[in-house]
């Protein structure tokens, strides 16, 4: 996972990222013989992305995580966050996964 977490960190994404970002990646995930285990811990990833580089509140982060949820994992996504804006869990209930 550090090496993954590195890799992800190298990356420079731009600043918006619409939902041709995330079907294009979920289409490269696909094609480099990604599974739905592999895509929802790319996913989780950047659900955390986008809770420790936003402000609080669910203004900031509702669209990202639509994006998320809807363009590159193609289901629901349940996010957890704690009270000192930390991510505590993020679930996807439609593969009863929990990250």
């Amino acid at each position: 996972m550090l090496k993954f977490r590195k890799a992800m960190g190298l990356l420079r994404l731009p600043s918006e990222l619409d939902e041709s970002f995330y079907d294009a990646m979920r289409a490269s995930l696909l094609a480099a013989g990604a599974v739905a285990a592999d895509i929802d811990a790319i996913a989780t990833y950047l659900v955390r992305m986008v809770v420790e580089r936003s402000d609080a509140g669910p203004e900031e982060r509702e669209s990202p995580f639509e994006l998320i949820s809807h363009h590159l994992a193609l289901t629901d996504i349940t996010v957890r966050v704690s009270p000192a804006d930390v991510v505590v869990s993020v679930e996807f209930p439609g593969r009863l996964t929990t990250h």
